[in-house]
């Protein structure tokens, strides 16, 4: 597998029109407001290999692996912070992104 840079409004857009669903893997840490978004793995189409959801919530970290639609990946790609994204039963604000992107292609 070859690892490859790719502009963030290029993966924005490749998300937002995309019809597959990703399957998640995050880390969130407790912020002054509720939970902020850490790490972020995602995998696009196909389901991995034993794949479960589940959340683990701690006082001060949550991890959270989940499935959902691949275009709600699409904030993540932002240069501002500030949305909101719903993984699984877990709801987490989002930083700003700066890129390039890694495509694991």
């Amino acid at each position: 597998m070859n690892a490859r840079s790719i502009d963030l409004d290029t993966l924005r857009r490749d998300l937002e029109t995309s019809e597959q669903d990703a399957y998640v893997r995050a880390m969130a840490v407790r912020a002054d407001t509720g939970w902020g978004l850490y790490h972020c793995w995602a995998l696009i189409g196909a389901e991995p290999p034993q794949w479960s959801e589940a959340l683990w919530k701690y006082q001060d970290h949550a991890f959270v692996a989940c499935r959902v639609p691949a275009a709600v990946l699409a904030g993540l790609c932002s240069p501002e912070a500030g949305s909101t994204l719903t993984l699984g039963p877990l709801a987490v604000s989002v930083p700003a992104a700066i890129g390039p992107a890694v495509d694991g292609g």
